[in-house]
């Protein structure tokens, strides 16, 4: 019976998790994108603190957004093996 119970509270969770990592994903891609639009408006004109300033930023949203679905997808495994004993 305790099987069949973890099993279900799995799946609601895989399917919790895989809904807020889209959302995150999505926000990430959506914060990207600005960043790489402002930078190409900032190049055409020339503005080179404008661009480092973008660039600087671009570089921590990757570290960002790879650390936090590396955290994310740990902390998942863990709750997975836990919900599997």
């Amino acid at each position: 019976m305790f099987g069949l119970w973890a099993g279900c509270v799995l799946i609601v969770l895989m399917y919790l998790f895989g809904t807020f990592l889209n959302v995150f994903v999505s926000l990430i891609l959506e914060l990207e994108n600005r960043l790489l639009s402002r930078f190409d408006v900032a190049s055409q004109k020339r503005e080179l603190s404008t661009m480092a300033e973008c660039a600087k930023i671009l570089s921590q949203v990757v570290d960002i957004m790879f650390l936090s679905c590396f955290l994310i997808l740990s902390d998942a495994f863990k709750l997975f093996v836990k919900l599997s004993l």
